[in-house]
């Protein structure tokens, strides 16, 4: 995170954290629940 927001004045707010950076599968399949429960 501290890179990502690196450069960006807004105040940000996390909503959720989590103690482990889950790998990218478990990105996608998360991404994807959200899509399609935004598309229902």
């Amino acid at each position: 995170m501290e890179y990502a927001l690196q450069g960006i004045d807004n105040q940000l707010f996390a909503a959720r954290y989590q103690l482990y950076l889950p790998n990218r599968e478990e990105l996608q399949s998360q991404l994807d629940k959200l899509l399609d429960n935004s598309q229902s």
